[in-house]
């Protein structure tokens, strides 16, 4: 029809683009060759995406413009600015002041043997709270050096704390716009705000109490 001279087209349609989907074994077969190298210790995580990535540039099975504009530049930036301040409040001692006070505080009420597990909920509940507002990974990078901090004041292993700090960040679902897929479903659902909050937060509850009970059970404290 475009090449018809009898016939005038009055909206233009795009052409389809053409398909790629040959490729698509090779992009799985990629894919997972670098997360079975990266889970392995074959290579660090870095190298293997980025290896990944130049494969699959010269097979054509993405674009250099799509491969650039699919990075989000705001969280990257979001990220470094977060590190930074991690690392100021680690250098500047702020952290250990917090977690020192944090500890002190639990010391004049709690006794001994429970001082673990109540600061373990309160990092959890600081994170889960901190994470409804800024995004999952500026959370860690907030978060753990004062998770760290609180497990050497309190002279118990650190790695509850951290896990911790990990999955609280990623289970905050009383904010519609604190994490991609939430806006995905609040906009596309039709919810409202107070949706998020109704249900969000038992679900980020539940979530609260599981973790606390399950996390030193399975990482101990001594």
């Amino acid at each position: 029809m475009r090449v018809n001279e009898n016939i005038i087209l009055l909206d233009h349609v795009p052409m389809p683009a053409k398909s790629r989907s040959k490729k698509l074994p090779w992009v799985v077969g990629v894919g997972a060759a670098a997360v079975i190298a990266a889970s392995t210790e074959v290579v660090p995580m870095v190298g293997a995406m980025l290896v990944a990535v130049a494969v699959l540039l010269l097979m054509g099975a993405i674009r250099p413009k799509e491969a650039y504009q699919a990075i989000d530049w705001r969280v990257l930036i979001l990220l470094y600015s977060m590190l930074g301040l991690g690392m100021a409040m680690e250098d500047s001692g702020l952290s250990e002041y917090m977690a020192t006070g944090l500890a002190k505080g639990c010391a004049a009420w709690v006794p001994e043997p429970m001082r673990p597990w109540v600061m373990l909920a309160v990092i959890y509940g600081a994170t889960l709270l901190m994470t409804e507002m800024l995004s999952n990974n500026a959370t860690v990078l907030m978060m753990a050096p004062i998770a760290m901090e609180l497990a050497e004041v309190l002279a118990v292993d650190v790695r509850p704390f951290l896990i911790a700090v990990c999955i609280a960040a990623s289970a905050g679902f009383m904010n519609p716009v604190a994490y991609q897929t939430h806006t995905y479903v609040y906009s596309v659902g039709g919810y409202r705000f107070k949706d998020f909050i109704k249900i969000g937060s038992g679900l980020s509850l539940i979530y609260w109490v599981i973790a606390v009970a399950l996390i030193p059970r399975i990482w101990s404290f001594y």
